[in-house]
Order: C-alpha cells, then structure tokens, then sequence
C-alpha cells in the first residue's frame, strides 16, 4: 500500500507505525498488556495489501484481524475507543456548524439584552461557552443530574461558566477596600482619601470583581460605605478656605484644625466661620456630585466582560441618616436623575436600590424622608432606583450593624518562543521578533516605561483554548529578571513578577515561586500542513542552519574529515540539485583541535543564495538565525527531513544512558535551541531543553541543548550512516507533563528589554510552557454571619421547570380529565431532590478551586472569611446560598387544572402550597447538609425563553402553556393578565414570603410618573406594607438619536420627525439600552405586558 485517504481528504504516505501504536495503546488497556509480534504481523498483513485504503477501511481491517487472533480483550478495547473517537468526532462536528452560525450571526438569541452578540467579544464568548457548557454536562454533572438537564427538567444558570468554578454573586466588602485599598494583577492602589476617590474607586472594585464570577456585583450600603470620605474631603476644603477666604496663617489654621471638629454638622463651625464653612461646603457639595456621575458613567461604560457587557452591579442606599451619608444617597440620586452622556439618558447600571425603612425614611418626620421623595423623583423618570423593604419579616437586621440591612500582567525574555498568527499566516519564533514584525504595522503608543501595540488581527496559541485574540503586545524597559529551572532541564527567563500557573496553589509570580512547586509542561506544538516543500531542500536548509557559513558570497558547511563522507555526498548532490551551486571539499588540519573538511559552494549565483539564506535564517551571525516560520507549515516528510538536516549538522544520537537512543543537539542561541525542541514535539516526538555553562572559562555563557527520543522515520532520513546506526527504540514512557521547580536564581547584571501580550484568555504557550497572562436576597449564614449580608452571594442556582410537571400530571394533553396530583407531588419530590443534588454537586466543585483563581476576590477579602482559604475556598463560599429555583408557576397550574392562578382560590392556594414545599424543602436542606439553601424565584432571562422553546418542541402548542415564546418568570402574575395594582400586588405578596433567595414585584405602567409623585409615594407605601420584600415599578423610556428628545414616542420623533428612536425597557431587574436588545421571548412578553394603571386609580395628584 501506498497511500491513506484521511477523513478530511488529505492523501498521506502509509505509515504502519500508527497501526501499530494504536494496537499497542489498546493492549495497554488490557490485563494481559503488550504483544508486539500480533502488532507488527497485523501491520505488515495492511501493509501488504496493493491498493490505497482509507482510515476507515484501515480501521475495519484491524477490527477484523484482531477478531481472528487469541486477544479478542485488544479487538475489544480497540473497537471502544474507535467508538469514543467517533462519538467526538461527531460532536465535533456539531460544535463547528454552531460555530459557523455563531460567526456568521445566524442565531443570534440575545440571551443577555446587554451582551452584543454581533460584536468580535461576543462571538468569541459564545463560542467559548459551547466548549464549555458542553465540557460541564458530560464531564462534571453526575448522571442523574445530566439526564434531568438534558430532558428538561432543570435549568443550570450560567452554564458557561461552571467549568471554571465562577460563583455567583456577592455583596462586596466595599468598605473595607475602601479603607485599606488593595491589590490587582498588575500593582496595588491605595485607600480613598477623598469622596471623589471613593467614588472612583467603588468602580473599580465593581470591575475587578465581576471579572471573577458570573452574576451580579453590589455595595449593600454604599452611603455608609463612602461617608467616612465625605468627611476627609469638607476637612480638606475647609482647610483651604481658612488658608485662601480666611486669609489665616498655617499655624492658626492648625490651630483652628485641633481644636474643632470638622464636620459638617458643627454649627459653630457655621457660626465662627462663616465664609470658609460654606466655601468648603459648596466645594465639598461639586466634588461629591462629580464622583457621582463619575460613578455613573464609568459603570456605563467599562465593558470588562465579553460582547461590549458592562459590570453587572448594584447599589443600596438610603437607611444612613449622617450628614455625611445623607449626602452621599442625595448625589447618586441627583446623578440618577441628571443622566448620562450627551443626551443625559437613563443609566442601565448600576441598579440602584433604596432601603425602605419604618421610622428611617417612610413619612415625614422620619430623617431621611426627603431622600424618599427624592428617590421618587428619580424613579418616576429613569424607573430606578427599585425599592427594598428592611421591615420584611423573613430579613432581622440588627440596627446597630448596617451589614445587617436588607439588600438585595508580567514580562518575559525576548528570545522565549510563542506560536502565533498574523493575517492567519502562522509564525513561531521569539516574542522578540512577533513584536518587531507586529509594530512594523501599528503605531507604537508610549506609556511610562512601556510601549506597546494594539493589534486586530494576531491570535496566539493557547493549549487550553485554542488560538487566542491578542489585545495588546508590550515591550518594557526591566531590570528585576530571574531565571527558573524545572526538573525537566526547560528552563525559562522572566522578570519577578510574571505569573505562572502552578498545580494547588493558582496563578504564582515568579518572585513567590518555591522549589518543589508544579508546573503544565506543554508535549505537543502547533504546527500545520499547508505548504508542500522538497524534502532534500528542506534537509539541506536544516543543515546550513546549524552548521554553515555564508557571507562574502561564500558557503561553506563543515564536517568531520573521515567520519562523514554520507553526508558529504548528500550534501555536494543537494547543492547542485536545489541551488545549482558546485561543491569542491577542502580538507583542514588544526592540530590538538582535530581534522575537519569544508565544504565550499561555489557559483555565479552565490550573492543571491547568500542573501536567500541570511533572509530565510532572520541573520547572517549564527546567533541570530532562527527556524524559517514557514517550516512549521510544511507537509510532514519537509518537517522530518528539516529536523534530519539539524541532527546531521550539529546532533548525536546517544544510545547508552536514556534506555533507547535519545537525540541530543547543542546550541548557543537560545530561540533556536527553543525551536528545535518544538518542531520535535510537532512531530509527536516530547523534548525536553537544559541549559548548561559554555564551559568553565566562560561562566556566563550558556549552552542549550535538546534532547527528545526520535522516531524510526526521522532516523530513516538522517545522511549520516553511523549516526543511524546508533539508533535503538525508546523503552520508556518520556511523556512528562509537569514539571517541578528545581531553581530559582536572579540575574542581577541583565538589563534588557521585556515582552508580554495580553490575551483573550489570559494565558497562552511559552517555551512549551504554560504561561499566564444580579438581584439576590440573602437569608440566615449557618456559619456565624447570621443575616450580614456584607462579603456573601448566591453560590449557585438551579431552576426547577415547572410547567413540565403540569403538563405531565395535568389535563391539558387530554390524557385524563382530573389532574394527577399524587403523581404530581411524587414527581416534584424527585424534582426537589435532582435539583438539590445538582447544587451540592456544583458547590463542592466551587468550594474545591484554588484561592489563586481569583486573585482579587480571595487577597483583598471581597468575600468573608478569604483569610480562613489555603489550599480551597469552601471557607469563603459555605456563607453563601444554595439557590432553588423555580420558574412558570401560571404554566403549571394552567397544565395542571386548565386555569392559572389568577382566577381560582383553590388553584392560588395550591399554587403557594408549591412554593411553600419548595421553601420547607430549602430549609431541611440547610439542616441536613449544613448549608444555606433558599428559595429563588428565578428571574428568567434567556432561559424563558429557552425553556418555552423546549417545552413546545416536546408538547406542542398548548394554550396559555406553551404556545408564547416564553415562560413566566417564577411566581408572577403573568404578564397578559388584566389585573390592577392593587391585585398584582395581593396576589404576588404570599408568594414573596417564602422566596428568601431572591425575588422582584413589578408594576407597569403606560407612561412616567413624574407629574404623580404622591400616588407613586401611596403605591410604594402600599406595596411595603403587604410585605413585598423588593418592588420595581416599569415604564416605556424613548430617546430620539438625533436630538435628544426623551418620553413615550408612538412612531417618530415629536420634535424633529426622526424613525431613530431608542427604546429603554426593563428586562428582569435591571434595564436594556433598547427592546431590540431583548431575545424574542423577553420581546414577546414587553408586547404582550398589561399596563396596571389603566385598570385603577392609585390616588395622588393625578391617576
């Protein structure tokens, strides 16, 4: 046989080497082990065969030969792995044509209204969420859980991110960054000294913790939190005041300082002084409503998650009833109202959240009463902020703790060596280079010390994810490098604070780094097959590469004086046969040092050739060349006749010491040396690098020298005779894929420049190393915390599908004309139970990731008890929720009884009995598992419409059930329903008590509120005292992208005529920039919403 067509229509050279590694990997599955003479007798009857055979019909062969031998165990494990391969292959496939979808934005589904699905980010997220969501199913649900999923039982949220070990959400210790600052990645920031700071720097927390999980970030009292601040600053200004309005002398200005609390409330301060008190005040009252609407616009604006998305966040206020708090809830209120951007339009994030509380701020009287009617002020234009009841009395705040409120890159050493793509063409070679070609293309941009390039179009090679997007490539100026060594010789240079990834302890810089510690080393290396080169070309390359001169149009190679006639031969035929160069060989005498033969090229073409190679090599000087890029896009044969050439030139084959012969080649340049280890390891041949002295005389000169077991192919190939002769097959396993940490030293005299990039993923191949670049209520901690909600989150939720136990149990398919209900509650006993099993099974995997995962979360204390996490974070986490959700209780009764809720007291009160099980359950989970479960009335963004789609695809159109394009979101009163707000509200209050994990009440109204401001203060007053624990009220907000205009615009613009209108609605808690923005269940729903007010007077000024 000759040729194999592959599956993918490549024609390839027969090799029955892979026949016989398969069968021998087979056998090593087996209890009897390895029998070589039943390998090779199966491949050479293959080989025999006088036809051309695919993989396939190659693989029936095998199947049928080992079927007729005494290891019927081998043809076993032989056809279960063809099998499993199959089966990926075949997901695979269906992955790739999602993909094609994904890249051509075919589907797009708008699970997140604030993630661009069009944009480079967005695809790219969603791409990686396949290979992730898939990897979560398959690899880390357990069976029971995997089938509930997969048939539609249970919803898992945010899938995509399981994998990782992301966490929800959390109630971030503002105050305390706030206090003592903290540390990122890349440096530390110091604590606010100012309001302003304050304000700036609580968008940055929120940034840098969203960044570590998948939910919603929040301060539960941000004005308590930043008020210390407000103080510093009135001090501030009015010190200065004394110093320019009073016109008073530093030592009197301290004076008045010592002896006089500067505060705002200090009337005498008011009285004494009276003009540098209102300086400062007024200035105090700029600064304050700058850091605001700061605020404002940087959380509307830093997108740190993929597909354009800004952090999810959220703030409280409202309960502080200091000068200095009252201050802060007054700006965020008067930035809410004011806006953001030049049309000053309604700010999506943060939501913003007022603590309604009894004798705080709910009548008059109350100290903060007036920041009430400010809040609705501001509601009744921008919707937010939504409304927080402190007296529900599933929440017990202590009021002497306000965390008891209700609310709801480093560097590396230019020569180490990267895979990349540029233009889709693909390089490897050191960063140095990737950044002198890169920035030949793209202004260079200064920044400090540094310089850097933003690129568009270059992707580097990942292991763990594939190629990459590179946002920027970086050059610095360093002086702090070090070198560590690994057990495996590879040894790599970096500057002290470049992060590696190390087994157990996470993301390490190197200056942390221990000996003993475990390193990812990369066996394999990217390389592909799109260039067919001549394989003596190739060879003869390999060989002027490592042993050749060329220059004063010259080349001339060297090689031993009688031990190398073979490859003198080849090499004289190659010359004239690829270059048309003459060959004449000189021999040299040189005494001690020993005899050797030149062999000199001599042409008319030699200026050219020279040129040629000092083009192909990157350098005339051998310490500059380097492999040609091309090479790693060569077919095979080219690659192993490069690597033959090399071996030839400057390698030896050692068969004495490594139990097989090992190839062993020398050099003094560190990227080539580096090179040659990887286009071995493309070769599916694992090398390992050491570094060595040059030799005594010359301490600080190093050597390189690559080692790796060769492949009979490539020894087939070598010219030289007796180095083939040195050839015996490995019998050890050398694949090693870790590495410890042997030494560690600091290179004090280096002074060079550094390189880094930073990455799509974070992390991407160096050197064949692996190199690093919502709305929630919280119930009672099991752990000591008891109803603080500082430094806690929802861990994780499952969400029960509802309507499918309806449906199963239910009239509506016509199968029986009374529901099931014993069927139904055996059923939903189950359900609980999968759900349960489904968030124990994720939080233990949570609770097991390294503290080094999220380095902010975990060394700045966002999250309590980061302190207590070593080598895991259950610490942390166990304060938490273990979130059950429901979703489509109207759907289920409708299945169930042929009617929702809404207009039968039998089917409500079996309706709250649902939920008030779901709640009994939480809590005998709690008990029996020592955990904090709840109870989560799921919002359902994407997943109500998902859900619906499933439901139907499965049942059919069933009226009122599955025939909308979503599911309702938990206990709600659906959305079509007509009924006023006074019954909204009384029917969803019961509901709300037993819905600790997180719920919402909306109300929707056709137009703003603004004129109404005291039946808006009725309604909310009502809605509190029914003990609704979180209130939203819902509103149309359109803005005209061509002037401005703001309100209800029906088609064109009132002003100036304009189609371009953007359309602001709610999606589930927080806001979108425009309806379009929503996937076509939440658009559904937005259409088919029933507007309250219409059915009702709600008192006030106006109804």
């Amino acid at each position: 046989m000759n040729k194999v067509t592959k599956r993918d229509g490549r024609i390839v050279n027969f090799d029955k080497t892979k026949i016989i590694n398969a069968i021998e990997k087979a056998m090593k599955r087996t209890k009897k082990g390895i029998d070589n003479s039943i390998a090779e007798k199966i491949a050479n009857s293959i080989e025999k065969i006088n036809k051309d055979l695919s993989v396939e019909e190659i693989q029936d062969l095998v199947e049928k030969k080992l079927m007729t031998t005494s290891r019927k165990d081998v043809a076993k494990e032989y056809i279960a792995y063809r099998n499993e391969r199959t089966r990926i292959r075949e997901q695979d496939k269906a992955l790739y044509k999602e993909a094609d979808k994904i890249l051509n934005c075919e589907n797009i589904t708008n699970d997140n209204a604030n993630i661009d699905q069009y944009s480079f980010s967005g695809k790219e997220e969603r791409i990686a969420e396949m290979i992730h969501k898939s990897y979560a199913v398959n690899k880390l649900f357990t069976d029971r859980v995997r089938k509930a999923y997969n048939n539609h039982w249970i919803y898992i949220h945010d899938l995509n991110k399981y994998a990782v070990g992301e966490h929800n959400c959390l109630f971030v210790d503002v105050a305390k960054l706030l206090k003592n600052g903290f540390s990122t990645r890349n440096g530390d920031v110091r604590g606010a000294h100012s309001v302003s700071t304050a304000f700036q720097l609580v968008a940055v927390i929120f940034q840098c913790q969203s960044q570590v999980q998948f939910g919603g970030v929040a301060s539960a009292h941000i004005d308590t939190d930043i008020a210390p601040y407000v103080k510093i600053s009135f001090k501030k200004h009015f010190k200065d005041a004394l110093k320019y309005i009073g016109k008073f002398d530093n030592s009197n200005i301290n004076k008045i300082i010592n002896e006089n609390k500067i505060e705002i409330d200090n009337n005498d301060l008011k009285i004494r002084y009276p003009n540098s008190y209102q300086y400062a005040y007024d200035m105090l009252n700029k600064e304050g409503k700058q850091g605001a609407q700061a605020l404002y616009h940087n959380l509307n604006t830093l997108e740190s998650r993929a597909g354009s998305q800004v952090p999810f966040t959220s703030i409280n206020f409202g309960c502080d009833t200091t000068p200095e708090g009252r201050l802060v809830s007054k700006w965020i209120l008067e930035a809410s109202i004011d806006g953001i951007g030049k049309f000053h339009r309604t700010s999506i994030f943060p939501i913003s959240i007022f603590q309604y509380k009894k004798g705080i701020n709910d009548k008059p009287g109350t100290p903060n009463y007036d920041l009430k009617l400010l809040a609705i002020k501001s509601m009744s234009k921008r919707i937010y902020p939504n409304w927080v009841n402190c007296d529900f009395t599933q929440h017990h705040e202590d009021p002497n703790d306000p965390d008891t409120r209700k609310a709801t890159m480093g560097c590396l050493d230019g020569n180490e060596v990267v895979t990349y793509k540029y233009d889709n063409k693909l390089y490897v070679e050191s960063i140095k280079r990737m950044w002198d070609r890169i920035s030949d293309y793209y202004p260079i941009q200064i920044q400090g010390n540094s310089k850097y390039v933003n690129s568009n179009n270059t992707q580097i090679y990942d292991s763990k994810n594939g190629f990459v997007n590179v946002k920027r490539i970086i050059c610095n100026d360093n002086n702090n490098w070090m070198r560590i060594k690994f057990s495996n010789g590879r040894s790599i240079v970096v500057t002290d604070n470049h992060p590696f990834l190390i087994q157990n302890k996470g993301i390490t810089l190197a200056k942390d780094l221990n000996i003993g510690d475990t390193i990812d080393i990369i066996t394999n290396q990217y390389s592909e097959e799109k260039i067919n080169y001549n394989s003596q070309k190739a060879w003869l390359l390999g060989f002027i590469l490592c042993d050749g001169c060329y220059s004063n149009n010259k080349i001339i190679s060297s090689i031993a004086l009688d031990s190398e006639n073979d490859i003198e031969a080849y090499y004289i035929k190659a010359m004239k046969n690829q270059f048309n160069v003459n060959v004449t060989t000189i021999a040299r005498h040189r005494g001690k040092k020993g005899n050797y033969k030149d062999l000199v090229g001599h042409s008319d073409n030699n200026t050219n050739l020279v040129q040629y190679l000092t083009e192909k090599y990157g350098g005339l000087n051998k310490d500059h060349r380097h492999i040609p890029n091309e090479v790693f896009s060569w077919n095979k044969d080219s690659k192993i006749s490069f690597l033959a050439g090399m071996i030839d030139a400057d390698g030896y084959l050692n068969s004495t010491t490594h139990g097989g012969s090992i190839v062993q080649i020398g050099s003094t340049n560190k990227e080539l040396a580096i090179q040659q280890m990887l286009l071995a390891q493309s070769l599916n041949m694992p090398a390992k690098l050491y570094l060595n002295q040059y030799n005594k005389n010359k301490p600080d000169s190093i050597r390189y020298r690559i080692e790796f077991y060769p492949t009979k192919e490539l020894v087939s190939l070598l010219a030289s005779k007796k180095k083939r002769n040195h050839y015996i097959p490995e019998t050890n396993d050398t694949k090693h894929y870790t590495s410890i940490v042997t030494e560690i030293t600091y290179l004090k005299d280096k002074t060079d420049h550094s390189y880094d990039v930073t990455t799509a993923s974070n992390f991407f191949d160096v050197s064949g190393i692996y190199s690093h670049n919502c709305r929630t209520q919280l119930g009672y901690d099991r752990f000591g915390m008891g109803y603080k909600q500082v430094g806690r989150g929802n861990i994780c939720p499952t969400t029960m599908i509802l309507p499918k136990l309806g449906i199963e149990y239910g009239i509506c398919l016509g199968k029986r004309k009374e529901p099931d209900l014993d069927g139904f509650w055996k059923a939903f006993d189950k359900l609980l139970d999968v759900t349960r099993e489904s968030l124990l099974n994720r939080f233990t995997y949570i609770a097991k990731q390294s503290p080094k995962s999220a380095p902010f979360m975990y060394n700045n204390g966002t999250m309590a008890d980061t302190g207590k996490c070593k080598d895991n974070v259950y610490n942390a986490v166990k304060h938490g929720t273990l979130a059950i959700g429901f979703i489509g209780l109207s759907e289920m009764c409708q299945a169930l009884f042929g009617k929702n809720f809404v207009h039968d007291k039998k089917v409500y009160n079996f309706a709250l009995s649902v939920i008030k099980h779901i709640y009994d359950f939480a809590k005998e989970s709690s008990e029996k598992y020592n955990l904090n479960f709840s109870t989560y009335a799921t919002p359902a963004e994407g997943s109500c419409e998902t859900i619906a789609t499933n439901l139907r695809k499965e049942y059919g159109s069933i009226p009122f059930v599955t025939d909308k394009k979503y599911t309702t979101n938990s206990s709600h009163v659906p959305v079509w329903e007509k009924v006023n707000m006074d019954e909204k509200l009384n029917l969803e209050a019961p509901f709300t008590f037993y819905e600790t994990g997180g719920c919402i009440t909306y109300l929707e109204i056709d137009s703003g509120l603004e004129n109404n401001p005291k039946g808006v203060e009725k309604l909310i007053d009502y809605a509190m005292s029914l003990n609704i624990p979180y209130l939203a009220i819902n509103f149309p907000i359109d803005t005209c992208n061509e002037c401005g205009f703001q309100g209800t615009i029906p088609n064109k613009c009132p002003r100036c005529g304009s189609n371009n209108i953007k359309r602001l609605r709610r999606v589930t808690g927080y806001l979108s920039t425009d309806v379009s923005h929503f996937n076509k269940g939440k658009q559904q729903e937005v259409e088919d919403r029933v507007k309250h007010n219409k059915t009702v007077d709600f008192g006030g000024d106006n109804t």
